[in-house]
């Protein structure tokens, strides 16, 4: 059977009566067929149709597929749940199910193509797929016309948002956003300037895209002058303009500082479903919407420029590199690095990543090639084309070879890593307008920093600190407390809000709420964060502060990785796995937000659960049931049995505790020190691991 034209069968031949339920369909109704070509199934409302390409791509070229069943599975733990069910089809009940399937799948359809008299792909009102993505994805990508049937319902949108709130990685969704440009046509990468950074104009600018395009991702990427200037290079470089190779090319830096503003991010779209006349066309508009000229907005016009952006905005090591690296200090070697490029000569090693970061000496690039041992998009970052392994993978590779050579290397690595984290070299703009604030007071010229004399810069800096804390001294108003949290986005703080944020910006306090509550990765993060809200210490532990908001006196309270107010291991995963809120500030995972609730609900209040709490947690329940307070303190005492964390005793002594005998004498306690802390259990771990070993060698002796 093969459809040449638009032919009606009956629902009941084609759909099962399990989407004839799900869909409200009558058995009996007529429905349209018809063979379409395969490419306009990949849309914008359907991400999850790339790690189906992947796949099959990794497979066809003979790849590694270590990555792509990664990416397979996760993409598919979020659609289900994490049950690994497939709807109407319960004996498909695990990943392994998944993958036996989707195996034999491939290798059926590109040896007998698509067969209509066997299944129909169904697709909704507006064309896109409602089931089969499976089936789509073969016949996407080995071009094989394939049958469909329309069904009059509306289609789910299974878009970047959608896997975002089922909280998948920013890694993954980056990686599956470059995959949508890699294998669709016409495909183009938006990018709204800084110096575009207004919320009124930019929601103008949005929706003016959103009517031109499909938008399959949208992310903001924070650069700083440099990055903004290494990525400008990348666009530009082939136009005479920019200047050479000889000169850095120079001529870039007059733009980049008309499209550079302060603190503001890069917002970048991939946009699909339209002709590059309209694309033109929404470009100039958007340029009239700012007039500023050509500083709002950069859109690619092919699809190799296209993927080019994609590689450099959409991969945070290479946003690392365009941040922090210096490819054109040492000409000699950036001239070679070129040269073996063009020519198609291997330079992908090590030592090529060291010197283009401005860490190594070397004048000439490694011949060898890592490019396909870096599967993992959080292993390499690309400059100019090329993959290049990032310092994180160059520091483990070294590690793991233990050499003398390669662990000096690592100690420059990591020398300059804390470079890269210090406010006096990560900022040097808002360092150097923090120092000079007290200039009137404190002589300090600001090329002392520049030229390296950081301790007198940190002596003066934390006097003027201590002044200002203990006095209130220049106290200001936080008005626009999103600016603030972006500012704080562009520094190496490593934070979240814990919980109460959902009323952000509009009212900052949820009723019964009086305080924001952050956790922190150290105290630098937190002195960081307390520096630009301008707050002032409430007590002198260090986790209780205050700042104006809008003439509002608004308490923050800090918890720091170690205190105690959950268990340390706890504390590491929240931050590892948190998540960037669209409005600019970092929030725990789901899972992770749900049961530190209740952990807090339970056993950080009073010994009954609030009713306020009561009515959000069971809103966030996997469960239908309405749960009590014995009913999510079994929950969690589940979670933290399966995740081996502990009840801990917080080092702040306001925090209220309601844990019970049983519960006290399992807790561990924090000593005051928090290094103390950290060396002592150490210590505890090591002797319990050498009676570990000394009663298994018992063990052997006896058996002998």
């Amino acid at each position: 059977m093969k459809l040449t034209a638009k032919e009606s069968v009956t629902a009941m031949s084609c759909l099962s009566s399990y989407y004839l339920k799900a869909w409200s369909i009558d058995a009996n109704a007529d429905l349209e067929t018809e063979q379409i070509k395969p490419s306009t199934l990949l849309t914008a409302n359907r991400l999850d149709i790339v790690c189906k390409l992947y796949y099959i791509d990794c497979i066809e070229k003979g790849k590694d597929v270590s990555y792509a069943k990664e990416l397979y599975r996760a993409h598919i733990e979020a659609f289900s749940d994490g049950a690994y069910i497939e709807p109407g089809l319960k004996t498909k009940n695990s990943i392994l199910d998944y993958f036996d399937s989707f195996d034999r799948l491939i290798a059926d359809i590109k040896k007998n193509g698509f067969d209509p008299s066997r299944s129909l792909v169904p697709v909704g009102e507006d064309g896109s797929i409602l089931d089969g993505s499976h089936r789509a994805a073969i016949a996407i990508y080995y071009d094989i016309p394939i049958s469909v049937v329309h069904v009059p319902v509306k289609a789910r949108n299974y878009d970047y948002a959608f896997f975002r709130e089922r909280g998948m990685s920013e890694d993954y969704l980056d990686f599956m956003a470059y995959l949508f440009i890699l294998f669709s046509d016409p495909i183009y990468t938006v990018c709204l300037w800084p110096a575009a950074y207004d919320k009124e104009k930019l929601a103008d600018a949005d929706q003016m895209i959103r009517n031109c395009a499909s938008i399959a991702y949208r992310k903001e990427v924070f650069l700083n002058y440099r990055g903004i200037e290494q990525l400008m290079i990348s666009f530009y470089k082939s136009m005479g303009w920019t200047g050479s190779l000889d000169n850095g090319y120079s001529g870039v830096a007059s733009k980049a500082r008309e499209c550079y503003k302060p603190n503001a991010p890069t917002t970048v779209y991939v946009v699909g479903g339209a002709e590059l006349d309209k694309i033109l066309e929404l470009k100039q508009r958007i340029r009239d919407l700012y007039a500023i000229e050509n500083a709002s907005v950069h859109i690619t016009d092919t699809h190799s420029e296209a993927a080019e952006a994609g590689k450099m905005l959409l991969n945070r090591n290479s946003v690392d590199f365009m941040n922090y690296g210096d490819p054109f200090r040492n000409k000699s070697f950036i001239k070679d690095f070129v040269k073996r490029t063009e020519e198609g000569q291997p330079c992908a090693g090590s030592g090529t990543t060291l010197s283009l970061y401005g860490i190594g000496d070397q004048q000439s690039c490694d011949s060898r090639d890592l490019g396909e041992a870096l599967l993992r998009p959080e292993d390499c970052f690309y400059f100019w084309g090329v993959r290049l392994p990032s310092l994180d993978y160059i520091k483990a590779e070294m590690k793991r070879s233990g050499a003398e050579k390669d662990l000096d290397t690592v100690k420059r690595i990591e020398s300059f890593e804390r470079k890269k984290r210090s406010i006096f070299t990560d900022a040097s703009e808002r360092a150097g307008n923090l120092l000079r604030s007290a200039s009137g007071r404190i002589a300090l010229k600001w090329k002392d920093v520049r030229e390296g004399s950081k301790r007198k810069a940190k002596v003066v800096y934390h006097r003027m600190k201590y002044k200002k804390q203990c006095t209130g001294e220049g106290k200001k108003d936080v008005t626009d407390l999103q600016k603030a949290f972006l500012d704080i986005n562009t520094t190496t703080a490593d934070y979240l809000i814990m919980r109460n944020w959902e009323g952000f910006y509009d009212d900052i306090l949820l009723e019964g709420h009086n305080d924001i509550d952050l956790l922190c990765r150290d105290k630098d993060s937190r002195d960081i964060i307390v520096r630009l809200l301008d707050a002032k210490p409430l007590t002198p532990d260090g986790f209780h502060y205050s700042f104006k908001h809008r003439g509002r006196e608004v308490t923050l309270d800090t918890r720091i990785v170690g205190d105690g107010y959950y268990d340390r291991r706890w504390q590491r995963e929240m931050l590892k796995s948190k998540r960037l809120h669209p409005l600019g500030f970092y929030v725990m995972d789901p899972e992770n937000y749900f049961y530190s609730l209740i952990y807090h609900a339970v056993y950080q209040k009073k010994n009954v659960l609030s009713e306020e709490y009561s009515e959000r947690l069971n809103r966030m329940s996997p469960v239908e049931e309405t749960w009590g307070q014995d009913d999510f303190a079994v929950q969690l005492d589940l979670f933290m049995k399966k995740n081996r964390y502990a009840y801990t005793d917080t080092m702040d002594k306001s925090v209220v505790k309601a844990f019970s005998n049983t519960q006290i004498r399992k807790k561990k306690r924090y000593p005051l020190n928090i290094r103390l802390c950290h060396i002592a259990q150490k210590i505890k771990e090591k002797q319990l691991l050498q009676k570990m070993k000394i009663r298994v060698r018992k063990l052997l002796l006896r058996g002998k």
